[in-house]
């Protein structure tokens, strides 16, 4: 017998309301394996934030993209019983989980290419479209999302002709590449403590890693407020521009960074202007500083407290519709109208009344009915 429609329009309850926020914790790409014709996302730091392991599982909530402006991941650990569907994937990496990374699901790359108007339509063409994503984490659980990018406009800075940046453009397009954390160093004086960002990644993409013809950064705090927090920082010529140590961006051999790694000196009022404080972070162990997100932009970097995002309980956590097998967003959008907003919704749903479905053939309600019956839920 099914069960009886219910109003789509009724609220969810108090619980399934409650905010689950969510923080920033790095930037990185998307890669294609073409051996398993699959997607893959480093998550090492989001998968400890979040309090889970290797073998931990999480459910991609791929059709949240448009509501949330993320794509939340439900994690569960290894071994702990909990709700599976077809974007559920599982955690794996090093024995040591020094790395993690996570299959991402196609469903989840549909959503993207969609939203983000991506024509190609294979795997590695598709990761060379892609932009770089932001990773966040929450209590048991990661979200993505398109990395974000901040406009900063030209005319608003101090002009002059030694910095890196090209005067003739109107702005500078400044996009998440990273997060790092800063680093006391005592001068080779002993006298004096100054403070370091190794921001490699950021540094190359702004065009700033050169060590035979080193560069300096003129950071502009004061244009903070119109720039949503971000600190932007202009690159100059070392030899015509600033000379102070903390300005300086400084190069070193490291084979872990395909042979150079850049760091940025990082004065004492930027870390007030990002609300740290230096005599703290000095006594901090490198895994309990704070993270900072590093943007790059031609001639250009930027500096931010990592994003923090609210995601609603009800939303992030609630099966969909479309989760199950054989239920596309057409079908899924029948049966909302039919008072059906979720998996557990269709608890008991007869199968000559999925029939009764437009788009719903006899071997897709075999296959609805399928998964239902492997939740638990038919």
């Amino acid at each position: 017998m099914a069960q009886a429609e219910r109003d789509p329009q009724e609220p969810m309850s108090t619980d399934q309301q409650e905010p689950l926020p969510i923080r920033h914790i790095q930037t990185t790409r998307i890669r294609y394996r073409e051996r398993g014709n699959d997607y893959r996302i480093n998550v090492t730091l989001p998968i400890r934030a979040a309090g889970l392991g290797k073998g931990a599982t999480l459910q991609f909530k791929p059709y949240e993209l448009e509501e949330l402006g993320v794509i939340p991941a439900l994690g569960a650990a290894a071994g702990e019983d909990a709700p599976k569907d077809r974007n559920t994937r599982t955690v794996v990496g090093s024995e040591d989980e020094s790395w993690l990374e996570v299959p991402i699901p196609h469903a989840v790359i549909d959503h993207l290419t969609e939203s983000l108007d991506v024509d190609a339509e294979e795997g590695a063409e598709i990761v060379d479209e892609l932009p770089l994503f932001d990773v966040f984490a929450g209590d048991r659980m990661i979200a993505i999302a398109p990395a974000e990018t901040v406009e900063v406009p030209v005319a608003a800075l101090p002009k002059d002709s030694d910095r890196v940046v090209d005067e003739s453009r109107e702005s500078i397009q400044l996009e998440a590449v990273q997060t790092a954390r800063p680093r006391v160093k005592v001068t080779n004086d002993g006298q004096s403590r100054m403070v370091t960002l190794t921001a490699t990644r950021a540094i190359r993409e702004a065009g700033l890693a050169s060590p035979d013809d080193p560069r300096s950064v003129s950071y502009h705090p004061e244009a903070a407020a119109d720039l949503g927090g971000l600190i932007p920082a202009v690159g100059y010529e070392r030899s015509a521009g600033v000379h102070d140590p903390e300005y300086s961006i400084y190069s070193k051999t490291n084979a872990a960074e395909e042979g150079e790694a850049f760091s940025v000196g990082f004065p004492a009022e930027i870390l007030d202007a990002l609300e740290i404080s230096l005599d703290e972070l000095e006594e901090m162990e490198r895994s309990e500083r704070p993270q900072i997100t590093v943007y790059a932009g031609e001639g250009m970097l930027g500096f931010k407290t990592p994003a923090v995002r609210e995601i609603p309980g009800g939303n992030a956590r609630r099966s969909e519709l479309v989760d199950v097998e054989g239920i596309g967003e057409a079908v899924a959008q029948r049966l909302r109208d039919r008072g059906y907003s979720s998996p557990e919704d269709l608890e008991g749903i007869a199968r000559e009344d999925l029939l009764e479905i437009e788009g719903v053939s006899t071997g897709r309600a075999d296959r609805i009915l399928a998964d239902l019956g492997s939740r638990g839920g038919a």
